[in-house]
C-alpha cells in the first residue's frame, strides 16, 4: 500500500505541515532545509511502516488477519483523505498567517484522527472473532501513545 502514488501525497503533506510549523516551535536545525524536509518525510514513512508491521504481527499473534487488513485499509483511506485536504491548508499556511492556519490544520488533523479512532473501534467491536484485548492493545499502543508523546513535546515547547 505505501508504494501507491496517492500515499505519497499524504506523506508529503504531513511532512510539509511539520516543516512549516518548525519556526513556531522555535526550533533551529543545523540541517539544510531540503534535508530537514526529507528527514521528516523518512520519519513519517518509517512510522507508517512500523505501525503496519505491528498491526500485522498482532494479527498473526491473535489470528485476526482479515480484520487487521480492514483496519489497515481504513487507516490508509483516512490518510489519503487527509493528504488531499492538507494540500490547500498547507499552501495557505505557507502564504498567509502561519499561526492561524497552523491551528486550523492541526484541528483538522485532530478531527480526522478522532473519526478514524472511532471507526477503528467500530470495526473492532463489530466483529465477533476480533479480540477485545487485541483492539485495546492496538488502540493504546499505536493510536493513543503517539498522541500522548506529541502532546508532551508540544506542551514542553509551549505550543499548546
Amino acid at each position: 500500500m505505501p508504494a501507491d502514488i496517492n500515499w505519497w501525497g499524504y506523506l508529503a503533506g504531513i511532512s510539509l505541515f511539520v516543516y512549516q510549523a518548525i519556526p513556531l516551535f522555535d526550533f533551529h536545525s543545523s540541517l539544510p532545509p531540503w534535508l530537514l524536509y526529507l528527514s521528516l518525510l523518512a520519519f513519517f514513512y518509517g512510522f507508517w511502516l512500523i505501525k503496519s508491521f505491528i498491526v500485522q504481527a498482532l494479527s498473526w499473534l491473535f489470528s485476526t488477519d482479515e480484520y487487521s487488513r480492514d483496519i489497515l485499509f481504513n487507516m490508509y483511506l483516512y490518510n489519503l483523505f487527509t493528504g488531499i485536504v492538507l494540500l490547500p491548508l498547507v499552501s495557505l499556511m505557507a502564504y498567509t498567517n502561519r499561526d492561524l492556519f497552523f491551528y486550523i490544520t492541526l484541528g483538522f488533523i485532530g478531527l480526522i484522527y478522532v473519526i478514524r479512532f472511532l471507526r477503528l473501534g467500530i470495526i473492532g467491536i463489530g466483529f465477533n472473532k476480533f479480540s477485545v484485548f487485541h483492539l485495546i492493545l492496538y488502540l493504546c499502543t499505536l493510536e493513543i501513545l503517539p498522541l500522548i508523546v506529541l502532546a508532551k513535546i508540544l506542551s514542553r515547547n509551549m505550543i499548546l
